[in-house]
């Protein structure tokens, strides 16, 4: 029997132009992929009903299921209602009860109830509606008359992941269940090139049946093994394959984490107070840090000195040493450090340095060259490091490599651009 194949269709001119980026599609082909089920198509129309239906005739041609997000709102371009039920031959009907919960809701939000919401609580004869827990647009589901599935929700990404997980997730795998499932792992890595990763993983020799694929998310490289392999098995190629890329560069194998937050994870459970002194990345290393719930527990504040008069006044950085040495140096990044931790209080007090460019560079000290500073109470150490990319870029790069250096540190493993 053939496997079932599911497609996503995302609807809005924004998608077309570039103003919206569509992560719906990406968060929803992620949660079929972990439930062994075949993502044949992405497709993107623009609200127009002669579009969406065109899409609807394309995909329900090879697709078993259709989940289709956007175009539920109350605004005269939000047609998707309309394009289904003309797509199967159906009347569009008005859901009292749908209805009545969405002039409360507006009520409870003290809002005035005009007309045209009206619209956002109809759906396709015979479909079934899908609650909306936090918006105001209900999805629907229908079975259409050629026996395909369609689930439209709203295209509001964090109301179209909640709905999708509460109800998308479990209708699909009842209804697919003689779906082949495939078991998957990841590990993700932080710096190491996609190339030099690419290749130690080969190395391995990994048999065909086991998809090895590599996603490049700047400033990291996620590496993903699946197949159909037992639990076990599965582990231990999880585990090779991390030791041949290098154990110390795999920062988590969940793929909910991120670097700061498996960083935040650490300084909680080590009970750590962090503070920051940052000059080329000018407060994105502080915003990282604090990128999550719980982050007063250890981020006591951080300082911006661009300027050498600042770095002398916040942070004690003596005026002989900027004169001799330069702001860009091991020296500095270790003055800094230690002043934001002496003087913020902190625990540990991280530093960057650098030189981001267009501009400022110099043979010595070229452009995309910066300083990790590290300051404990008895040790106060820096690392150096040369990024040759975009402005942008190296400000990304120094900000995660500022962070990896505290996850190192705190794992007890050896530290990049050590001297």
């Amino acid at each position: 029997m053939p496997q079932p194949a599911v497609a996503i269709l995302t609807i809005g001119s924004e998608l077309l132009d570039g103003r919206v980026q569509d992560t719906n599609a990406n968060f929803a082909a992620r949660k079929f992929a972990e439930q062994g089920l075949r993502v044949s198509h992405f497709l993107s129309c623009d609200d127009r009903l002669t579009d969406i239906d065109a899409a609807l005739q394309y995909l329900t041609a090879g697709c078993d299921l259709i989940v289709i997000s956007g175009g539920l709102g109350p605004t005269t371009d939000d047609l998707t209602r309309e394009a289904v039920a003309a797509f199967d031959g159906l009347e569009l009907v008005m859901d009292p009860a749908l209805l009545s919960a969405l002039q409360e809701r507006y009520r409870q939000r003290q809002r005035t109830f005009d007309p045209s919401n009206a619209k956002q609580a109809s759906r396709p004869q015979g479909a079934t509606a899908v609650p909306n827990p936090i918006g105001t647009a209900a999805g629907f589901d229908l079975k259409t008359k050629h026996g395909k599935r369609l689930i439209s929700l709203p295209g509001v990404p964090q109301e179209f992941e909640l709905m999708f997980n509460a109800y998308v997730l479990p209708l699909s795998a009842k209804l697919f269940v003689t779906a082949t499932q495939k078991r998957s792992a990841i590990f993700k890595v932080f710096g190491l090139p996609e190339s030099t990763v690419g290749e130690r993983v080969a190395a391995l020799n990994i048999p065909h049946s086991i998809s090895v694929s590599y996603r490049a998310c700047f400033p990291e490289i996620h590496v993903k093994l699946s197949g159909e392999i037992s639990a076990e098995d599965l582990k231990e190629l999880q585990t090779s394959a991390i030791t041949a890329v290098g154990a110390d560069a795999v920062y988590s194998c969940e793929p909910e984490s991120t670097l700061d937050s498996t960083l935040h994870a650490l300084l909680l459970e080590r009970k750590l107070t962090v503070a920051v002194a940052e000059s080329c990345t000018a407060g994105l290393l502080g915003y990282l840090l604090t990128n999550g719930a719980g982050s007063s527990r250890f981020f006591l504040g951080g300082v911006q000195t661009y300027s050498n008069q600042l770095k002398q006044s916040l942070l004690e950085v003596p005026e002989s040493m900027l004169a001799q040495h330069g702001a860009v140096s091991h020296e500095v990044a270790r003055a800094m450090a230690a002043g934001a931790r002496q003087n913020l209080g902190s625990d540990v007090a991280l530093s960057v340095t650098g030189i981001a460019g267009p501009d400022g560079g110099t043979p010595e000290k070229p452009v995309g060259t910066f300083f990790v500073g590290l300051a404990e109470a008895q040790t106060v150490r820096s690392f150096a490091h040369h990024f040759p990319f975009s402005r942008e870029r190296v400000r990304i790069y120094a900000a995660h490599t500022a962070m990896d250096t505290l996850r190192r540190h705190l794992l007890g493993l050896k530290i990049r651009g050590d001297v």
